[in-house]
């Protein structure tokens, strides 16, 4: 039995799009963090048509990590699918994830993700996105060759399922009673980078991420950070100095995590400056 876990901010339309690409679904639990009266009245007025969906609606917004683990203590189902607003899933999806799943010494799985016009969305599948990785990657060094890049996005896609190392929490099955385990995703983790915290923990337990190549899922990226650019983009920096602190601080001497910590707020306050000249010049 599938609980579709749903966290709406600004997207309701796009989810109720996304509520009827499910099938065969136990039930769907949506949790608003818009705080809004026309997304709160969309959602009432679909839930009361929508016999399986239940809706917990938050007076402020409380993160996705927080609003996820909201609605995985209301499942009733023995597997959630934790999924985005602004997806849609394939007739075979559900059934290609979960045949996967229940195999032996897996704890999640995640599909191909896609952008509407079928190429591939970066962050479906991943190495570890370590902070040697990411250096390399803002500072073109994997393009050179001379680091890997923790992205597989454009390279060839394998044959069948295969294990990776990290999945994209826009659409991640996994049993309910290893995410009660793992105690949910971190709550400390506002938006952004609880994916890649709740993969490592899995992997932490000796269990494999299986990336199934052949389970597709259209991906709007982008909608809901679009209310708050700068907002959304100081939380995925916070959280990435969060997830580089909890599981890599002690691989690093004090000077290159200085490093590190300059390099995320660099990169945090080069994208401010693009954001907010393009407004500029756009007014």
């Amino acid at each position: 039995m599938v609980s579709v876990i749903i966290v709406n901010y600004f997207s309701s339309e796009m989810l109720i799009r996304c509520a009827k690409s499910l099938k065969g679904i136990y039930e769907l639990i949506i949790v608003d963090n818009s705080v809004d009266v026309r997304e709160r009245q969309n959602l009432e007025t679909f839930a009361q048509n929508y016999p399986m969906a239940k809706l917990i609606i938050n007076n402020h917004n409380i993160g996705f990590a927080r609003a996820v683990n909201q609605g995985a203590q209301q499942a009733q189902g023995d597997t959630l699918l934790i999924l985005n607003p602004d997806t849609y899933l394939f007739e075979d999806t559900l059934d290609l994830l979960q045949n996967q799943l229940h195999k032996e010494g897996v704890g999640a799985v995640g599909p191909f993700i896609q952008f509407p016009d079928g190429s591939e969305q970066p962050g479906a599948r991943r190495l570890t996105p370590t902070p040697a990785r990411a250096f390399a990657k803002l500072f073109g060094l994997s393009r050179l060759g001379i680091m890997e890049d923790h992205n597989l996005a454009g390279s060839s896609l394998p044959l069948g399922p295969q294990p990776v190392e990290a999945l994209s929490g826009a659409c991640m099955l996994i049993r309910k009673d290893l995410y009660q385990q793992l105690g949910g995703m971190d709550e400390a983790y506002v938006m952004h980078c609880e994916d890649l915290d709740l993969c490592m923990r899995i992997r932490l337990e000796g269990l494999e991420l299986i990336f199934v190549p052949e389970a597709k899922v259209v991906h709007e990226k982008g909608h809901s950070s679009s209310h708050q650019p700068l907002w959304v983009a100081w939380h995925l920096h916070k959280g990435m100095l969060r997830y580089y602190r909890k599981f890599f601080r002690s691989h690093y001497p004090a000077p290159l995590w200085l490093m590190v910590v300059l390099g995320v707020y660099f990169r945090f306050a080069a994208y401010s400056i693009i954001k907010l000249t393009k407004r500029l010049v756009g007014a």
